[in-house]
């Protein structure tokens, strides 16, 4: 990936004001084609099904396009998958379920 890879995730806990940052493999930043991908895997994984939006248990996920970092600026994208249900999450990444 060109400019625009960092490998590293930023999460930030809202009630106990704390953040951690975590490495991402590069593998898994393919498998799920960008941050748009790595989001809606993360709707997926770490939150229930019909959460409240406003929950703690609810995530904000802001997520950059896999062509973040392209010159051209009619390819920047960014997703905010805060409130996306299970369903659209998976078509938002239906790859990832397999």
């Amino acid at each position: 990936m060109m400019h625009g890879y960092w490998g590293r995730v930023l999460r930030v806990n809202l009630t106990s004001k704390k953040f951690t940052i975590e490495e991402v493999p590069l593998e898994v930043w393919k498998q799920f084609i960008g941050g748009s991908g790595f989001g809606a895997k993360i709707i997926l994984e770490e939150t229930p099904p019909k959460v409240n939006p406003l929950s703690p248990e609810n995530k904000i996920i802001f997520a950059v396009f896999l062509l973040q970092a392209h010159s051209n600026y009619f390819t920047i994208l960014i997703l905010d998958l805060s409130n996306v249900s299970e369903t659209a999450a998976m078509i938002i990444a239906p790859w990832i379920i397999c």
